[in-house]
């Protein structure tokens, strides 16, 4: 089936299995196609110990309250599963304007190093090293992280970038918090951040935003600033955290 020929729910699979193959599997997740008029309705389809998730106005993501790793895992499901297709259902426009605003707010000069954490297929990339930027992208997802390095992004998983000796003068991170991430992966990348780098976010609609203010405190960063950008209203609230 076409994916834009339906809407979908995506659930993780332990809360639930495929029943007379219906749906498309990658592992880790189920995904269901709906009618729009299930669509409209979908709440009522996710089981109880999640939330649904609205994403690019045609999928919701099951998302469980309470456990940080299965979120984390029916995230890189979604987008394992969306894979190639990804740049069909975002505004690729509106996604490179709003990391030009968030280049801007680090407010660094090339050649400084750069991390775009999410970096999904690498957008960043031609945008940061056209101005002298060295730019590394950050992906939990593996099929992206194969798309931004096909653009010539050099890409890491959270856990191998921690363990390399890159340290960052700032981090910017697109449409990304919004989706309440485990924390352990912004930590990695939190650890190859110098003293006085930024972490440079927006969060979409303002999902998420108490659970990513949370995760930073606990990370000992200082807020900055947390607000809206005049004539960038439709990005959300931008973060700004400084590493002390």
């Amino acid at each position: 089936m076409n994916r834009g020929d339906a809407f979908w729910l995506l659930v993780h699979t332990a809360f639930g299995e495929r029943e007379n193959g219906a749906g498309e599997s990658d592992g880790d997740v189920l995904a269901l196609p709906l009618s729009a008029d299930q669509f409209a309705d979908v709440s009522t389809l996710v089981p109880a110990t999640c939330e649904p998730y609205l994403v690019m106005d045609r999928f919701c993501l099951a998302l469980p309250w309470n456990n940080d790793h299965l979120r984390q895992e029916t995230l890189n499901g979604f987008f394992r599963w969306l894979g190639r297709d990804y740049e069909r259902f975002i505004e690729v426009p509106r996604n490179i304007e709003n990391i030009a605003v968030l280049v801007e707010l680090l407010g660094l000069t090339p050649p400084a190093v750069i991390a775009d954490f999410g970096c999904g297929s690498g957008l960043a990339y031609s945008i940061c090293s056209m101005v002298g930027y060295s730019i590394v992208g950050i992906d939990t997802c593996p099929v992206m992280r194969e798309l931004a390095s096909a653009r010539g992004m050099r890409t890491f998983s959270p856990v191998d970038f921690s363990t390399t000796d890159i340290v960052l003068d700032g981090v910017i991170s697109s449409y990304v918090l919004h989706f309440g991430l485990e924390e352990l992966s912004v930590s990695l990348c939190w650890s190859r951040l110098r003293r006085g780098g930024v972490f440079v976010a927006n969060v979409h609609k303002a999902q998420g935003l108490e659970r990513a203010l949370a995760q930073f405190t606990h990370l000992k960063g200082r807020v900055l600033s947390v607000g809206l950008r005049a004539g960038m209203e439709r990005h959300g609230i931008y973060l700004q955290v400084e590493k002390l």
